[in-house]
């Protein structure tokens, strides 16, 4: 189909009625926001002009649901706008689904693809990203010093949150590579650490509507002898770049599992079915210097400050395909 307003228009015309209005932001469900950087800009466009393109709205048995424009409706909420303009047009599902797929108004909208990713992903770059990563929590600092709502406040204090845990897994990723971070093994209870793991991604969830599934096929209170920290860090590395695969989905659902190998090793996945990633996703998946990477630099640091950490533990590292998505596994000696 091709994805120009003359068509949007066209096919509404044809699916059923629509109208113009100010819609109540509370009615609307807060949007999952992948690319936090990238909405910084869009949030002060918004605070200076307002929402100049109306979003596409179902109206469906009463209820409100997005069909375009979740961005500018997150960045409408943290710039502390009660309202925002939308066309609502009531709609089936499928008639819904299809004018999603023909509006090519807002192309920040669509999902990027994989090629798109950060320009370049070595380990060199990484002190140029943690700049952008604070940058933008600056941004979001300032924001939250303005006159805006409970609501607003709460939208870009999450998104605050979410920026400051990524740039501290990616400071720990590079400390990892670095050397920086010795092995000090100690006595780790497997279902805290990935309860602790998961307490840290509590502001990505929020934000990116991520639902993390813990499983630990373990005796209650197992413990391996290891560094918590660098298989905290792992286990979050593991998982940023996990999330990468799943940017532009409305919401998604990983796996974070603990168990025993066949051969009494101690492995931990985290693994997702929404999306099948590239073949490239698993031959490079430890090579630090693809550029072509979803997640481009963090997530080659993160994969990268994977294998190197389970490798410090005697281990390894593996990213493999499931039948309907990715698994990332560190497996280290259950004793180590």
């Amino acid at each position: 189909m091709r994805a120009e307003p003359h068509y949007v228009d066209l096919l509404a015309s044809r699916a059923g009625a629509s109208r113009e209005r100010s819609v109540q932001v509370a009615s609307l469900e807060t949007p999952a926001v992948a690319d936090v950087p990238a909405l910084v800009p869009l949030i002060e466009s918004v605070k200076r002009h307002g929402v100049l393109q109306p979003l596409l709205v179902q109206e469906r048995n009463g209820s409100l649901r997005v069909i375009a424009g979740r961005r500018r409706l997150a960045a409408a909420i943290a710039a502390g706008l009660r309202e925002v303009p939308c066309i609502v047009h009531d709609v089936g599902d499928d008639a819904a689904e299809g004018l999603r797929a023909a509006s090519n108004i807002d192309r920040s909208d669509i999902a990027p693809s994989p090629g798109a990713a950060v320009a370049t992903a070595t380990v060199d770059h990484a002190g140029e990203t943690l700049a952008r990563a604070l940058h933008t929590a600056s941004s979001l600092a300032d924001l939250l010093t303005g006159d805006i709502s409970d609501m607003s406040r709460g939208v870009v204090g999450a998104l605050l949150r979410a920026e400051l845990f990524r740039a501290t897994t990616l400071v720990q990723a590079e400390r990892v590579l670095r050397g920086e971070l010795p092995v000090v093994r100690g006595a780790v209870p497997v279902g805290a650490l990935i309860d602790k793991v998961l307490q840290g991604f509590g502001a990505e969830r929020r934000t990116r509507h991520v639902e993390f599934v813990p499983q630990v096929d373990l005796p209650s209170g197992h413990i391996v002898i290891a560094d918590e920290r660098l298989l905290a860090a792992g286990l979050s590395g593991a998982a940023i770049a996990t999330m990468a695969l799943l940017e532009g989905l409305a919401s998604s659902r990983i796996a974070m599992v603990a168990g025993l190998t066949a051969a009494r090793q101690l492995t931990l996945v985290v693994s997702q079915d929404h999306v099948l990633p590239p073949h490239a996703w698993i031959e490079r998946a430890f090579d630090a210097t693809w550029r072509e990477r979803p997640g481009g630099v963090a997530a080659a640091l993160a994969m990268t400050s994977l294998q190197r950490a389970a490798r410090m533990h005697g281990g390894d590292a593996a990213a493999t395909l499931s039948p309907r998505g990715s698994r990332v596994a560190l497996t280290i000696p259950a004793g180590a």
